[in-house]
């Protein structure tokens, strides 16, 4: 997935827990959290009248992901017009508490890991013993 979704420009994966989303949105009543449902859309349908069915669905052949999402609804956003919706949402987040681990592309080169590192330095120290490489970096046993 690390070719997929970063290509060649490299990029970072951020570990959590399931368990850490849930209490980042305990206190937000408008935000949902889920496991995406995997589906075959020839085969398979959902009800029209559940605006989160479509949300919390992707085609079968996304199901190595194995993704969670999180939904915002907010109903003073619900109300503005489409032109009018702000791109994102702030959902409050404690790194420091809720990342588990921070991976770098195993295909990134050395100084991309060493810049990826500093910024963590600079922005949460604390967090640096849990900077590591990708295990696909590691050579195979055989």
């Amino acid at each position: 997935m690390w070719r997929l979704y970063c290509g060649d420009a490299h990029g970072v994966a951020i570990q959590t827990t399931y368990h850490h989303l849930v209490r980042a949105i305990e206190a937000e009543c408008e935000v949902y959290l889920g496991c995406v449902k995997y589906i075959d859309y020839e085969r398979d349908w959902f009800p029209d009248a559940n605006a989160f069915y479509p949300v919390m669905h992707k085609r079968i052949a996304f199901e190595h992901e194995r993704e969670v999402r999180m939904v915002a609804s907010p109903s003073n956003v619900r109300a503005l017009p489409p032109e009018q919706a702000p791109e994102a949402l702030f959902v409050p987040w404690d790194n420091e508490d809720r990342i588990e681990r921070v991976f770098v592309d195993p295909y990134a080169p050395a100084y991309f890991f060493d810049a990826v590192s500093s910024v963590v330095d600079a922005l949460v120290p604390k967090m640096k013993e849990r900077l590591a490489w990708s295990q696909m970096k590691a050579a195979p046993l055989f």
